[in-house]
């Protein structure tokens, strides 16, 4: 509905400005869009969505917060030190605590990423009453406590892999708590990623604060999955309705892979489809990015052709595909460690391609001012989130700021894409005039062109036979040229013969289409050879073939089938050798499946030429020759 709504609006500006010629309202409002999603990311970050910003950290696995006032307490990210015990799963056992940072990933701290472990962490509250807990996703499943209740298991935990399920998804749990002390325990386990453990910490508030910030962060999300989704519906109607560029294709389908990823990085897909496997969740989030860096250099190939080398855009689009294939094809304890060099790979690439982007900028005005502020700020949106990822500096709101900076991306290349629209038909306006003055001048030379083109109507492209139309045309020529000289007393016999191609269909299913393609070309020259000049050979369609024969009486017709169908005796071995040399694998045919035809013919002997019931005389003399069996002939001798 969002996505919607948005697109209307959009195609409400598009139709104001084109109608009313206010082009400058479309493209600053769409600009406006861009800017106000800057600054609004500006803020969240600042803001760290309303966290409070004198919150203290945990030190030594306590946390102490009894000096907020309760009533005005803002939400707590439980940053710091955290009890941690590697290698146990149930509280209730250990003994003894080590300690470990939250946010962190436990893989980095001397510890293998497949395993379990317990956090641990006690809480001084300001008062007794009733707090919320916000959990973003625990690498890779978790059991919460608190003081000492059980509030909920997301996936499955276990001390092995083979009981172990992983669950991607944000949880918030109320508690009403007696005292001012509170004890919050997760146990955890992974063998799924290589990242373990919170690499978010929880955030404690009152439950409407709590709230707040998921619906929020949910919010964000969809707004940026309607603004891909809405312009990848734009680019369509455009391409659809003014432009056959297919930058526009490969453009719209960049905007729907960011909208998947969108959803699948953010918890919306586990959202609006509950029981969706989570490594199907995690192959989505990760093979959209090697598809989306693939559309974006296929896209800007077409789009700024001097901004990369050719090579350089191949080794992209073929790395990052294989990335992708890479993803969908292994488990993610192989692809997961194949993420840090790909990002990488793709970040060198994105580096060289804004600095070349900014240099065809400054020489030649070859890119727009617009697409080359939106590829600067989504360059920099997503290395300012790998920086905050990759050195695990907390902040609620920096999962956003990538997609953010790729939406401010997607919004420039629209307001440039729109431009094009308007000035496209605003120029189709003024030169309407100029334009019907060109095609009246051309008008001879289009109607040679039509006479080319109607002789390649006539033609088979396969077999280069006249085909079904071509057919139609000769059809009628025949018949009135053979009942012209009927009336002057030279008729002569005339004969059609229909043949299909027997085992064609093994061709097709054993060897692929591009093999049955190639059967149908080398018959139709061997079908060609076997007849006179005077002949006509016509493919009918599929493995179906007619031929004219004038002047073939019964015994002659009998002759010339006898004659064809021994013709391809040695057949199955040119096959054979033409397969293996076109798809480059050794092609071995069964005898059963040795290719024949099956002939069935009409004959006329006196009267008016009537073909077409000649061929259709000729088509019920083939069923019959089918019947009899492969490699057969029937003829009918056509009454009046």
């Amino acid at each position: 509905m969002l996505s919607c709504c948005v697109f209307t609006c959009l195609h409400f500006f598009v139709v104001l400005a084109v109608e009313k010629h206010l082009q400058y309202i479309m493209r600053s409002v769409v600009l406006a869009i861009g800017v106000l999603l800057l600054v609004v990311c500006i803020i969240a970050i600042n803001n760290n969505m309303g966290l409070a910003h004198d919150a203290p950290t945990a030190v030594a696995g306590k946390l102490d917060i009894s000096y907020f006032a309760f009533d005005a307490m803002k939400p707590i990210q439980l940053n710091g030190e955290w009890e941690f015990a590697y290698s146990a799963i149930d509280h209730s056992t250990i003994q003894e605590y080590s300690f470990i940072n939250v946010p962190s990933n436990w893989a980095n701290k001397g510890h293998e990423a497949f395993g379990s472990a317990v956090y641990r962490l006690l809480i001084q509250v300001p008062q007794a009453g009733t707090y919320a807990l916000l959990i973003d996703n625990i690498y890779t499943a978790y059991r919460l406590y608190i003081d000492g209740q059980y509030q909920i298991e997301i996936g499955k935990i276990s001390l092995d892999q083979e009981h172990s399920r992983p669950r991607f998804t944000d949880s918030v749990i109320t508690f009403t708590t007696d005292d001012t002390s509170v004890e919050i325990v997760f146990e955890t386990s992974n063998y799924f990623h290589r990242s373990a453990g919170m690499l978010v910490a929880p955030i404690l508030g009152h439950p409407d604060d709590i709230i707040r910030i998921l619906t929020s962060s949910h919010i964000i999300s969809m707004i940026l999955v309607g603004i891909f989704l809405a312009t990848a519906l734009f680019i369509l109607y455009f391409y659809h309705s003014t432009n056959r560029d297919v930058s526009l294709i490969y453009f719209a389908t960049l905007c729907i892979v960011l909208a998947i990823r969108a959803m699948a990085a953010n918890s919306l897909l586990a959202i609006l489809i509950p029981n969706i496997p989570t490594w199907l969740v995690s192959k989505l989030e990760y093979a959209t990015i090697g598809i989306s860096i693939a559309l974006l250099a296929l896209y800007s190939r077409i789009a700024f052709p001097k901004v990369l080398p050719k090579i350089l855009e191949d080794i992209m689009v073929g790395i990052s595909l294989a990335y992708s294939a890479t993803v969908i094809a292994t488990p993610i304890s192989i692809y997961n460690h194949l993420f840090l060099p790909y990002t990488v790979f793709f970040g060198l690439i994105l580096a060289f391609w804004i600095i070349s982007m900014t240099i065809q900028f400054f020489s030649c005005k070859a890119v727009p001012t617009t697409i080359l502020l939106g590829s600067w700020v989504c360059v920099l949106s997503i290395l300012i989130q790998a920086f905050y990822y990759f050195f695990e500096i907390p902040n609620l709101f920096v999962i956003n700021i990538a997609p953010i900076g790729v939406a401010f991306f997607i919004i420039a290349h629209f307001h440039a894409f729109s431009w094009k629209f308007i000035t496209a038909f605003t120029i189709s306006k003024r030169d309407s005039a100029k334009l019907e003055q060109e095609v009246a001048q051309r008008t001879d030379e289009l109607q040679q062109l039509n006479a080319q083109l109607s002789k390649i109507a006539r033609t088979d492209a396969l077999t280069g036979l006249h085909n079904h139309h071509g057919l139609y045309q000769m059809t009628s020529k025949e018949a009135k040229q053979y009942n012209e000289l009927s009336q002057e007393g030279l008729s002569r016999y005339y004969s059609v013969a229909y043949i299909d191609l027997d085992n064609f269909k093994y061709f097709n299913d054993t060897y692929s289409h591009k093999a049955g393609d190639v059967v149908l070309a080398r018959f139709a020259a061997h079908l060609s050879a076997a007849t006179n000049d005077s002949d006509m050979v016509f493919r009918a369609g599929g493995d179906e073939f007619i031929v004219f024969l004038p002047g073939h009486d019964y015994e002659t017709s009998e002759e010339w089938a006898r004659s064809l169908l021994s013709s391809f005796n040695n057949f199955s071995s040119v096959i054979e050798q033409t397969l293996s040399d076109q798809l480059g694998m050794l092609v071995s045919i069964p005898a059963r499946h040795a290719l024949s035809c099956s002939i069935g013919i009409a004959v006329h002997e006196s009267g008016m030429l009537d073909i077409e019931s000649l061929i259709q005389l000729a088509d019920t003399a083939l069923y019959e020759a089918k019947r009899i069996g492969k490699g057969c002939f029937h003829l009918e001798v056509l009454l009046h």
